[in-house]
Formats: C-alpha cells, sequence, structure tokens
C-alpha cells in the first residue's frame, strides 16, 4: 500500500515514540537494578552487622503479646539471666529492648539492690552484672488480662483443668465486666481501690530476712510464725529499706494470688499442667525457690533438689523457667489479704489481732460473704469470679476449704508436708493466728 505524505508523517511519529518508550524503560530496569544491588549490599552488611553484635537488638524477640509495659519503682533494676548471672536488661522502648517476651514465657523481673550499696549501681550499664549478694529482693511483673470465663455458676462444674484464655490489655481500655460463661473478665487484681492499673509486682520467692527487714531471696527461710496483722503491719516499715518511694508495698492478696495462677495456666506460663511443688523440709524448716526432683507432688524431702540459680529451667516456676514466680506450690503455707464476714457483714477477725480500727482500707484485702462450712454447695457460690476458688475447685485435686466460721483468713499453695492436695490452686483457712507452718507474699504497684 502507498502511503500519501500526511500518513507517512503520522506513522513516522508513532514509531518514535515507541523507540522513546523502549529506550525510557531499559534505563528504568537498568536504574532499579543497580539500586537493587546497592540496596542488597546494604541489607546484607547490615545482617552482618547483627549477626556479629551482641548489642543490636533482635526484633524477633521484641515482646508482641500485647502485655503493657512494666513500671518500674525507683529503686528497681530490670534484670535479665545470661546463663550464669543476673545482668541489667537493656530497655529503651517496647520496640527497643531484650527485657522480657510474654509470648516467649519470659515474664519482666527486676530486682532490688541493698541500701548500703545502692548507689553504687545508679545509672549502671546494660549488660552489668548484678552481684548476687547485692541483691535484696526479686519482684516479677504481672501485666493486666482479661481472661474467658469458665465455670462461671455453680451449674455443670467442671472440675477438670483445662487452658485458661487470656489477653492482654492495656489500662485505657475499657475493661470487661461480664459474668457468662466464654465471655471475658478483666482480672479483679487489676482494679486496685478506685484505680485501674497497668499490672504489679509480685515476690519471685515468700518473703525471706524477718520482719524489720524484709527481703525476697532465693535458697533462704522464709518469714514464718507470725500472725497475719504482724505481717501486714511490717510493710510500713520496709518502704525505706526497699527504696520504693512513693510506689505501694502491701501483703499479697487473694486476688493477686490467682491472677499469677491463672497467668500461669495460660499459653504465657506452664500451660495446662501441674507446677512441681517445693518439697524441702528439714528441722522444721522451709527454703525458697527448691523444686522437687520427681513427677509427683507428694513427699518431701531433706535437700534442695533443684535449687534456682543452677539452671534456666524450673519446673517448680510458673513458667517452667527462671523468669516465672517460685513457691506458690509447697514451701510454706501462704496468708494473702482474703477475710470472710460475718453475719453484720464486718471482717470476722478472729486471731488475726485486727479490729475495726486497725483494718486496712478495703482496697488492701478481698472478701468472701459469711458461711458456716466449706464443703457444701453454697461453699462454691460464695467463691468469686477471679478468686482461683470458684472457678477452679477441684483442680488437680487441690485442697479446696473456703474461708468459714472455723477459719476466716484464707491460706494458698500448701505446705511441702502436703500431699496431693497441694497446689497452685490449693486453698485452706485459718483463723489469723501466728502458724509455724506459715509465710506470706509481698506485692508491689508502682507509681
Amino acid at each position: 500500500m502507498k502511503l500519501n505524505n500526511k500518513g507517512f508523517a503520522v506513522s513516522g511519529i508513532i514509531y518514535a515514540l515507541m523507540f522513546l518508550f523502549i529506550i525510557l524503560a531499559f534505563a528504568t530496569l537498568g536504574l532499579l537494578g543497580s539500586r537493587k544491588i546497592v540496596l542488597d549490599k546494604y541489607k546484607l552488611e547490615a545482617m552482618k552487622n547483627i549477626e556479629g553484635n551482641a548489642d543490636i537488638i533482635n526484633v524477633s524477640k521484641i515482646d508482641r503479646s500485647g502485655a503493657p509495659t512494666p513500671i518500674l519503682s525507683s529503686s528497681m533494676i530490670p534484670v535479665i539471666y545470661d546463663g550464669g548471672n543476673w545482668i541489667k536488661a537493656d530497655y529503651i522502648s517496647d520496640y527497643d529492648q531484650n527485657w522480657y517476651n510474654y509470648g516467649d514465657k519470659k515474664w519482666a523481673n527486676s530486682v532490688i539492690i541493698k541500701e548500703e550499696v545502692r548507689e553504687n549501681y545508679e545509672n549502671i550499664n546494660p549488660g552489668t552484672v548484678i552481684n548476687s549478694e547485692d541483691i535484696l529482693a526479686y519482684y516479677v511483673w504481672i501485666p493486666r488480662f482479661r481472661y474467658k470465663l469458665f465455670n462461671a455458676d455453680y451449674e455443670n462444674l467442671n472440675s477438670n483443668p483445662s487452658l485458661i484464655d487470656i489477653s492482654f490489655e492495656d489500662v485505657d481500655i475499657l475493661k470487661s465486666i461480664n459474668n457468662t460463661n466464654n465471655e471475658y473478665l478483666t482480672h479483679p487484681a487489676f482494679t486496685f481501690g478506685t484505680d485501674e492499673i497497668a499490672g504489679f509486682w509480685i515476690g519471685k520467692f515468700e518473703t525471706t530476712g524477718s520482719l524489720d527487714s524484709i527481703s525476697v531471696l532465693p535458697n533462704s527461710s522464709p518469714i514464718l510464725n507470725k500472725n497475719i496483722k504482724e505481717m501486714y503491719d511490717s510493710l510500713d516499715d520496709n518502704l525505706t529499706n526497699l527504696g520504693i518511694g512513693t510506689s505501694d508495698l502491701h501483703m499479697l492478696k487473694n486476688s493477686e494470688w490467682s491472677a499469677v495462677a491463672y497467668l500461669s495456666h495460660s499459653m504465657y506460663g506452664q500451660g495446662n499442667t501441674e507446677i512441681r511443688k517445693n518439697a524441702y523440709r528439714k528441722n522444721n524448716g522451709f527454703k525458697t525457690g527448691c523444686g522437687y526432683n520427681t513427677n509427683s507432688n507428694t513427699g518431701t524431702t531433706t535437700t534442695c533438689e533443684m535449687a534456682f540459680g543452677a539452671s534456666l529451667e524450673y519446673l517448680q516456676s510458673t513458667t517452667g523457667n527462671i523468669y516465672g514466680v517460685f513457691d506458690m506450690v509447697g514451701g510454706a503455707n501462704e496468708y494473702v489479704m482474703a477475710v470472710m464476714l460475718d453475719e453484720e457483714e464486718e471482717p470476722l477477725y478472729m486471731s488475726s489481732t485486727f479490729t475495726n480500727l486497725t483494718m486496712p482500707d478495703d482496697k488492701y484485702y478481698n472478701i468472701y460473704s459469711y458461711g458456716e462450712s466449706n464443703t457444701d454447695l453454697n461453699t462454691y457460690i460464695r467463691g468469686t469470679l477471679g478468686s482461683a476458688t470458684k472457678e477452679t475447685w477441684g483442680w488437680y485435686s487441690d485442697d479446696a476449704k473456703l474461708v468459714d466460721s472455723t477459719g476466716s483468713w484464707q491460706i494458698r499453695g500448701g505446705a511441702s508436708t502436703d500431699e496431693e492436695n497441694v497446689g497452685i490452686f490449693a486453698f485452706s483457712n485459718l483463723t489469723g493466728e501466728a502458724n509455724v507452718n506459715t509465710t506470706f507474699r509481698t506485692a508491689i504497684i508502682s507509681e
């Protein structure tokens, strides 16, 4: 076909534009290719730096569980275990830290240094070894969470242990107040009086030392044979000793005990398994942090078969490793601040030596309604959601004796001398009197 001049001019322009487009496309691809080579080089160098530099945080280890950030009190040092020593953890932000990872059952730990050497540890660099002889107390952070309700009523009670479904929540989120199975309830431990809190610190071990100078240390004798008021009152005198400033130090409540128990029985702790007991008992004494080197939770031992500090894995811990809470099964019985009301709906003080004038603010203790018995159905009804009594009644055949007219103060965990009824869900009662087999634990709410 013969083209006229006009047709030829139009076709030429089209061919020229196509040619220029092809040249531009190849040039662009070439530029992108060269830039990719440069970027790949930078990426490779960065990866090599990360692999060869222990100071660079591995982002795959950053906590993604949603657990609220731990709040340190003034004297607390965040720590991690390096396989031989506790060292200061590196914490810059939630996205730049090696301190905790609840998804990996690495609960946040902190230590309080003895007053006489505390100044030496101020502003130390991350990675610095914390000398064990300088540590006064170990604490573990329990982050705020909600859990899916189970056994919420007394019909069709299921005593078979099951994994507890837990979801961490921020303190600014409207809390859940449901009371029906399969709905979520914000655990009551995270409401402190009229305040909603992001979490609390629990003593990693039973309280050691003396009432005049408490400590929270492993491989030590817990404080024994004190009535519950003596235990509670001693903490006011230890605020300076611990150096926690305006933070709140108090005796552990039952709701706080149960929050730790629920967390331990979730995917963030040992899960649907029974925690190994502290079976140590020698010369009528106990020792903190010990574990029982057997699959059974019966019997006692005169040696600390799995002593704290010699391993990373501990079946007597709430996490199954060194980052959990110890002595919540066996060891000594533990008084918690939980009391039954009398028929006039006043605390039934019994042998505690508390009175109407000396009983603390009600945010420091939990209450149960009056009951004559701890074995009938009405006892189960008196249990409250989140208390690790009502919902977990009968789990692992743990002791289940709620407060009643014979003993109005609650104790938890069982003692090393107890047999199959010992456990983190075990509960019984006493009159609040001093007892040679009973101790207590502390909690801190940081400001």
